[in-house]
């Protein structure tokens, strides 16, 4: 009788380890999950940030290009002003060669 007690004793504090670990194991599972969660939205931000960034280095880009063409415009014309014997042709903004004379 003795050891019967102390047996079901023993089994009833293994099968409350037992249900504590299924619960650790679930709340590590939920975890898991909120973790995975917030890996993809990291990534889905990146994503978005690297998207950003390269539509502001090409605004970057159009704007030094229109202040680059700006200035060989302004001094092309101070220059051309003063001499009739030059014709001064402006370059067209959607043409990617006249782009190129921009830059350089």
């Amino acid at each position: 009788d003795e050891e019967r007690l102390q047996c079901n004793e023993c089994l009833k504090k293994l099968y409350q380890t037992k249900l504590s670990c299924i619960q650790s194991i679930q709340y590590l599972i939920e975890q898991q999950r909120e973790i995975d969660e917030c890996i993809t939205d990291l990534k889905s931000t990146k994503i978005h940030a690297q998207e950003i960034n390269e539509k502001i280095s090409e605004l970057n880009q159009i704007s030094w290009l229109k202040l680059c063409c700006s200035k060989k415009k302004t001094h092309s014309l101070e220059i051309n002003l003063h001499d009739d014997n030059h014709l001064l042709i402006l370059p067209f903004l959607n043409d990617q060669s006249n782009l190129n004379n921009c830059i350089s």
